[in-house]
């Protein structure tokens, strides 16, 4: 779970594991699965992966049961299909344009 400054309980532990928030959403580890959730502790995409990445500039990178990685959003639909081995989170660079380093999957 996380605590406030004052050391309060915001979000109840609920999780196996959690991960610091990044760009407002946080990873969690359910039973066996990753998902996310949001600053008020809301499931935003559902405990299923078997990888994921942090959130950055609204994507998340995200491995399937298959192995294939892709990315999509904070409200779990798919934005660029699960086609790579390894993904890596997505960063804007200069002038706001996006770079994506992943590997082909073979």
């Amino acid at each position: 779970g996380f605590i406030n400054t004052r050391g309060e309980v915001v979000i109840p532990c609920r999780w196996r594991d959690v991960w610091p928030f990044n760009d407002g959403f946080a990873k969690v580890l359910g039973d066996k699965r990753l998902g996310m959730i949001n600053s008020l502790g809301d499931v935003v995409i559902e405990c299923k992966w078997q990888g994921m990445t942090n959130c950055s500039e609204g994507l998340v990178g995200v491995r399937g049961d298959d192995g294939l990685c892709g990315f999509i959003d904070t409200s779990g639909v798919e934005v660029i299909p699960r086609q790579w081995r390894q993904v890596w989170e997505f960063r804007a660079l200069r002038m706001e344009k996006g770079a994506l380093l992943c590997w082909r999957h073979r």
